[in-house]
């Protein structure tokens, strides 16, 4: 359930405002990091209850760095430009992440089997926790 999402991602601003000084990506590399944890529990895991456990970490965790990363977004580009930047980065977002991630994982799971499917998240995740480092390294050259 997306709505259960909400809490985190506010919890996540005021922390990522409070605790680290108004820097995203370390939270958004935090939350990716529990996320590739929980996804490894998940699929290794043969207890229904710590299968649930897993599910939720990660539904509560899941909208953070997109999260983080429009609110980046925003502070980076120049007022002007906002609204047209959030806008195709969301936009890019949704269409790679809805056509391609979806039938790229599904094929995976039919080519290669569920671990082939697992093996694809934790090289996604790991792929955003890179480009999360270099977006942070980015943002405090500006």
């Amino acid at each position: 359930m997306e709505w259960a999402a909400i809490p985190s991602t506010l919890l996540a601003g005021w922390l990522s405002d409070k605790l680290f000084k108004g820097r995203r990506m370390p939270l958004a590399i935090i939350c990716m990091t529990l996320i590739f944890i929980c996804l490894i529990g998940y699929w290794k895991s043969e207890s229904l209850l710590m299968v649930t456990v897993f599910a939720a970490i990660v539904g509560c965790l899941i909208y953070v760095p997109q999260f983080l990363a429009s609110v980046q977004t925003m502070e980076i580009v120049p007022s002007f430009a906002v609204g047209s930047a959030v806008g195709l980065r969301g936009f890019m977002s949704y269409i790679f992440g809805a056509s391609l991630g979806t039938s790229l994982f599904g094929v995976m799971v039919d080519k290669m089997g569920w671990h082939g499917g697992f093996y694809l998240l934790m090289g996604g995740i790991v792929c955003c926790i890179l480009f999360c480092y270099l977006s942070h390294r980015g943002a405090l050259e500006l």
